[in-house]
């Protein structure tokens, strides 16, 4: 698979560029640290697992999401450690 650049953004004046806002930029676009680390929980709320690392297609559509399970989150080391 090859990746290919994304098209270059039209120029935007100085003062009307994009900030970030914490999770969100101002255009609203979602930030992918808002899922890194992100606890996942299943249909009885418990929690599973965390988010470790998401993978986009070619076309920046989520392809997989890598999860740390809970129970082996307990009994290993932080790899971010």
């Amino acid at each position: 698979m090859s990746w290919r650049r994304p098209p270059t953004p039209p120029s935007v004046p100085p003062g009307e560029r994009m900030v970030s806002t914490g999770d969100f930029n101002v255009s609203g676009d979602l930030s992918t640290r808002a899922f890194l680390g992100a606890q996942v929980h299943n249909d009885d709320k418990e929690t599973v697992g965390r988010i470790e690392d998401i993978y986009l297609d070619k076309d920046g559509a989520i392809k997989t999401v890598m999860c740390r399970s809970a129970a082996s989150s307990a009994s290993a080391p932080d790899p971010s450690r």
